[in-house]
């Protein structure tokens, strides 16, 4: 009767163990997964900056000076996805500074 008693807290041990670490997996995907779709938007926000020129920079029609994005995962249209939200500053460039104040910044 023991044995049998031990070899129940063994199993349950390593099946909570088991878990755990399936869990601790599953969570790990997940951040990963919202840290991908978090630099993709920034990438995207800098390529948009990329193409265009001086002018067209500093003027905010072109380039938003706020955006929002969303993430849902498994490609589901609900709203329980992680909503990134950020701002684009574009400081004037002095011709005349050789040190240039150019900054432009994401925050989330």
């Amino acid at each position: 009767m023991i044995e049998v008693l031990v070899a129940t807290a063994i199993i349950g041990v390593v099946f909570l163990c088991l878990y755990s670490g399936l869990a601790y997996g599953f969570t790990m995907i997940k951040f990963s997964r919202e840290n991908q779709r978090a630099t993709q938007i920034l990438v995207e926000k800098m390529d948009t900056i990329r193409l265009y020129n001086w002018t067209q920079i500093t003027d905010p029609n072109y380039v938003p000076r706020s955006f929002t994005n969303s993430y849902y995962p498994a490609g589901g249209a609900t709203a329980c996805g992680t909503i990134y939200t950020g701002t684009v500053e574009i400081d004037k460039y002095e011709f005349d500074n050789p040190n240039p104040t150019m900054k432009t910044t994401s925050s989330w």
